[in-house]
């Protein structure tokens, strides 16, 4: 009989691919104190002990769990669903069973009251869809005119309303004509000399976007530190089965809407687009809870129904964010793997993104009709000469793309090391909006809100110009300024975006990179202007002499731009192609667009595979596999024995007393065990909270003493004095062979959506290889290094990290790999 693996007291696992933790069980709450009211929603805390009493109802037959029997529940045919904690992934194989179980009890019901369950709980699905697309379109709706009536507010008052924004109190001006409606705060003073005008408008537009700021991060601090961010690689994980305990609750739905129009108002370089998706799929997940509590349909406990549900509600929020409905849903198909789900999800995002679109439309936040938010104008053939430049955009778009994020990531480390920085967030914010403040006030370009600054850099110029930025732009005697402003200003927005995304606010990092890319093209769409006017016999121009209008639009470059940039962040191809021009209606425009996309992502791809959210998912260790081909990173065939764990705790199959269990218990963290013959021959595997429940069950039932031996072997007889926990035990765990290559068991876990495998060989278990490792194989590959092999129980004893420490960043190199081995030893 084999004994299990000795455990040390008090023992944890330091590293996610030593197996399957799920955190010390045993640990207790440690106390609050007034200086840790603004927890970091990511940082490694302890979990409360659980008791008998609370959570162990349940027990599970053949790995279906079902309620602990009672006299008044005789049979176990109703499955429960099981028990996650935070920072596990959801078993698919089991939800899905669950599922299918539950769908042939339901087809089994007679009569009329049968009939009906089958309509329902075909048609609540859809009422969901319809009420979040709804919500969120009008949501969305709300938020965008809240957050332009306190940017104009910034700048000054409507005379005849003080709640209108400046675009309805100044509806009845021409273009071009002075809104006498519309009142600055300098002249309300009764200033008129320009230095007076100049400091009082530079105070008020200072310490708003100082108020703003501070107000989210405060908001988001004291009440809902899960509504920083975009949520976008949060979104994204628990799609891919995370479990993330409140992070679309509605208070975080709240903090969330409210705190963006906050952010987006005080002018820091920074989205609403992203997390609308968030906002959307908290919508979903409020409408789910409730049909769950007042238990209207039974899907609404499982965890894959309900991520099928977000995936199509978060077609919903690219929708509205951007007025297009149709690059929503490719944007869940490339960016959020909703091609995993059944088919019958893509129809469902669909609905849902033309649900909020219509709602938002009929709102008509802009007060124009339209979806289109920066309409481009320009409508003439390009030249043949302009695919150049195309390519040097594109080109320039992948390298600053590439450069922000790794910025991006560098000042996310930085702060997560700073013990100042991070007791200080607020502080932090505060500092961050008066910078930027600073910065965009000597700009002209910088001082608009980000959203009027694209539609004016997209725009060609015209006689019905009514905009300052769109006069400065179209001044031919500005020229070479312009473009030196224009290429300033996409420098700092590039710098100030990369801290920005990333402190405790809410923040989107697409309209971001639009400007920065619009910039980009806009100066390069000048330069050629000048340079034709300058050297109109140049070879170059020949396309153009035989046309007497104008034969460059400097507003073509500067959407070309802006997808290119974009592209180089997000790493996003087809969905932003369509996203671009339903948001600019430029669907002539769509070859250099996607020529520039096309360039962008060659060009980024060079210095990392990953887009910004995939940075952040690594950053935040989240267990999230790519749907990304697995591509070896050394010479030879990497085997599935190189990255597993070899020495793992294990369960004898009978003999041991039940003592020894509660030991394995309470002395480790790991999520399941295998079950062991002697030679360590597999007969199956249990889980954690299986196995707990199994106790439970056996002393309550049975009246099971500590002492009292136990098997998980069929066939004991009746009246034995061995407790039998066979019926607890999975005895069909998937079992792949120990060498077989890595990127077979890559692709298993990604067509399966595994948890775990275990391995061997001649039947004998040689280790356990869990998604994490899976995760950090495949991350290798995409980053085109390989650091093997990976973490072990040796490096559990050196106490590199903790279980726990899920949510802690992923370093990158071997420096800081030895940092944490000696930084958090202690912990």
């Amino acid at each position: 009989m084999a004994p299990a693996t000795p455990v040390r007291p008090n023992h944890r696992p330091s590293s996610p691919f030593a197996a399957e933790p799920d955190g010390d069980l045993s640990t207790p709450i440690a106390s609050t104190s007034s200086s840790h009211l603004d927890p970091d929603p990511y940082s490694p805390r302890p979990k409360r002990a659980l008791s008998p009493s609370n959570h162990l109802r349940s027990f599970s037959l053949n790995g279906i769990p079902h309620p602990l029997p009672s006299p008044s529940l005789p049979s176990f045919d109703t499955p429960a669903p099981p028990q996650y904690a935070k920072g596990d992934t959801i078993d698919w194989p089991l939800e899905e069973a669950r599922e299918r179980a539950r769908l042939v009890e339901l087809n089994a019901k007679p009569g009329l009251a049968g009939v009906w369950g089958r309509i329902w709980d075909q048609s609540a699905v859809w009422v969901v869809l319809v009420i979040s697309g709804i919500i969120t379109g009008l949501l969305a709706a709300s938020l965008d005119v809240l957050a332009s009536y306190l940017a104009d507010l910034r700048t000054g008052y409507c005379t005849t309303s003080f709640l209108a924004q400046r675009a309805a109190c100044c509806a009845g001006s021409d273009p071009g004509e002075v809104c006498d409606e519309w009142q600055t705060y300098a002249s309300a003073l009764g200033i008129s000399n320009l230095l007076g005008t100049t400091m009082v408008q530079y105070l008020i537009y200072f310490g708003t976007a100082g108020i703003f700021a501070t107000s989210a991060a405060v908001l988001v601090q004291t009440y809902a530190p899960y509504a920083f961010h975009t949520g976008l690689p949060e979104i994204k994980s628990i799609l891919g089965g995370l479990i993330l305990p409140g992070f679309l609750s509605p208070i975080v739905l709240l903090i969330k809407a409210i705190g963006l129009s906050l952010s987006v108002a005080s002018g820091l370089s920074l989205g609403k687009e992203g997390p609308l998706i968030h906002v959307a799929c908290c919508i979903s997940d409020a409408l789910v809870r409730s049909l769950h509590r007042f238990k209207l349909v039974g899907w609404s406990a499982n965890e894959s129904r309900k991520r099928q549900l977000y995936s199509a509600t978060a077609a919903a929020g690219v929708s509205v964010a951007f007025g297009a409905p149709l690059g929503g849903v490719l944007f869940a198909l490339e960016e959020l793997d909703i091609h995993l789900f059944p088919a019958s999800t893509l129809w469902q995002a669909f609905v849902c993104a033309m649900v909020a679109a219509v709602s938002l439309q009929w709102f008509n936040p802009f007060r124009t009709g339209k979806l289109v938010l920066y309409s481009v104008t320009a409508n003439q053939p390009w030249k043949s000469f302009e695919l150049m430049p195309w390519l040097i955009l594109g080109a320039l778009g992948g390298l600053l793309g590439s450069w922000l994020i790794k910025l991006n990531i560098l000042f996310a480390r930085t702060r997560a090391r700073s013990a100042f920085l991070s007791e200080n967030k607020i502080l932090e914010v505060a500092v961050v909006a008066g910078l930027t403040a600073v910065l965009s006030y000597l700009v002209l370009f910088m001082r608009v809100q980000s959203s009027d600054l694209v539609a004016a850099l997209f725009q060609e110029c015209s006689a019905d110009s009514s905009s300052d930025v769109t006069d400065a732009l179209c001044d031919p005697n500005r020229r070479l300024a312009n473009i030196f402003l224009l290429l300033l200003s996409a420098l700092f927005k590039t710098v100030l975006t990369a801290y920005t995304f990333g402190i405790s606010v809410p923040a989107g990092v697409f309209l971001p990179g639009l400007t920065i890319g619009a910039c980009l093209g806009r100066a390069l769409g000048l330069l050629l202007q000048s340079l034709r006017a300058s050297f109109p016999e140049l070879a170059l121009f020949a396309a153009c002499r035989a046309q007497d209008s104008v034969c460059i639009t400097p507003g073509l470059y500067a959407t070309v731009g802006a997808a290119a940039t974009l592209a180089g962040i997000t790493r996003m191809t087809v969905s932003l192609v369509v996203i671009v021009f339903e948001l600019t209606g430029a669907l002539s425009h769509v070859i250099p667009i996607m020529l520039a996309v096309m360039t962008a992502k060659w060009v980024a791809d060079v210095f990392g595979k990953e887009g910004i959210y995939a940075a952040w998912i690594s950053f935040r260790r989240y267990p999230y596999l790519p749907q990304a081909e697995y591509k070896p990173v050394e010479p030879g065939v990497l085997l599935a024995e190189d990255a597993m764990t070899s020495r793992v705790v294990s369960i004898p199959a009978e003999g041991t007393a039940l003592s020894a269990l509660d030991d394995i218990l309470l002395q480790t963290s790991f999520a399941g065990f295998p079950v062991l013959r002697p030679g360590g021959i597999i007969v199956g595997y249990i889980t954690r909270t299986e196995l707990q429940v199994a106790l439970q069950h056996v002393r309550q039932m049975q009246s099971a003493q500590s002492s009292t031996s136990f098997s998980f072997l069929s066939g004991l007889q009746p009246g034995s004095a061995t407790v039998d926990l066979h019926p607890w035990l999975d005895e069909a765990p998937l079992v792949l062979p120990s060498r077989l290559p890595a990127a077979v068991v890559v692709t298993t876990f990604q067509r399966l959506n595994l948890v775990r495998v275990l391995l061997a060989s001649r039947g004998r278990l040689r280790g356990i290889l869990t998604k994490r490792d899976v995760v950090k194989l495949a991350k290798q590959s995409a980053r085109g290094r390989a650091r093997l092999p990976l973490c072990g129980l040796e490096e559990l004893a050196r106490g590199t990290s903790t279980d726990l420490e899920l949510f802690e960043l992923l370093e990158d190199d071997e420096e800081d790999e030895e940092r944490r081995r000696v930084g958090l030893a202690g912990r």
